[in-house]
């Protein structure tokens, strides 16, 4: 009889240790490749069957498809090259897959000097002002405004040095001899036509580096608006390009203080570019402060 209650207790306690007890299971996080550095609306990511919201400062990984829905924004600082992947509404795309991604390595970025630096010191701001942002934007008929980059939104390739308008074509001079008064005067020769917008001799947008150095010979302007506010922040402003090169609108889309928005739309208004078949939308971000 000791036997058999000897036995019985040994194989209750076998059962005991074997019994798997439950746990808690998490899929594996994949290496941080970029963080949050701006964000507006709700913003998701998905890795496999897991999506989770999106805040600032949050990580994300090379494989997370970055959904902003109807309407948000976020701007990612990538690991590997230091450049700034900003999605508008209505994009669905993955990180690794980013035009963002495949740039070359930029300065590094300085996300607290943005927000906290002097307008008068040049350094940092010049470091802020030459970070390159791509921006990834819905097709063009999905969208109402089309934002390029950077800051500026979009790597293009390379352009002419020169800012302002397109040039004429020169008009030959045309060689009247006198005029026999017993004859009719000949009919003034016609005007030549004038470029169209959709002419294939035009680009499609303004090139990247018109829009860059254009913005850039505003900077005193806009130490300016900074000096006569006692704000401090980052204003970011969005313009709109026709096709004949001119600022249509001035949005801001971030906002200091009414004042200094005032200032800064005033000062972007005159800017011209050369002509293209199309214009161009792109934000652009002011260290104000």
């Amino acid at each position: 009889m000791r036997r058999v209650l000897l036995v019985a207790m040994l194989v209750a306690c076998g059962d005991k240790d074997t019994d798997p007890s439950p746990g808690i299971s998490s899929a594996p996080a994949g290496d941080s490749s970029g963080t949050i550095r701006e964000l507006t609306g709700k913003v998701t990511a998905t890795r496999g069957s897991d999506t989770r919201t999106l805040t600032i400062g949050n990580p994300v990984t090379a494989d997370d498809v970055i959904d902003t829905g109807a309407d948000g924004s976020v701007v990612i600082e990538l690991a590997h090259n230091n450049a700034l992947w900003s999605l508008e509404a209505g994009i669905k795309a993955r990180v690794d897959q980013s035009v963002a991604w495949k740039l070359s390595k930029q300065a590094a970025a300085k996300p607290v000097d943005h927000v906290t630096s002097s307008a008068g010191r040049h350094a940092e701001r010049q470091a802020a002002d030459t970070q390159v942002t791509a921006t990834e934007r819905p097709p063009a008929n999905t969208r109402n405004d089309a934002v390029a980059a950077g800051g500026l939104e979009e790597a293009r390739r390379p352009s002419r040095q020169a800012v302002g308008p397109r040039p004429e074509r020169p008009q030959k001079a045309t060689v009247v001899p006198p005029s026999d008064p017993l004859k009719p005067s000949p009919p003034p020769p016609a005007p030549a036509d004038p470029i169209s917008p959709d002419s294939p001799s035009l680009q499609l947008t303004p090139d990247r580096d018109d829009i860059t150095m254009a913005m850039r010979a505003l900077n005193p302007k806009f130490k300016a608006c900074a000096e006569k506010s006692a704000a401090k922040g980052s204003l970011k402003a969005q313009v709109k390009i026709g096709a004949d090169g001119k600022v249509e609108s001035v949005e801001i889309k971030q906002s200091v203080d009414p004042a200094t928005d005032a200032c800064v739309i005033r000062a972007i208004k005159p800017i011209v570019l050369p002509r293209s078949q199309q214009g161009i939308t792109f934000s652009y971000p002011i260290v104000i402060g």
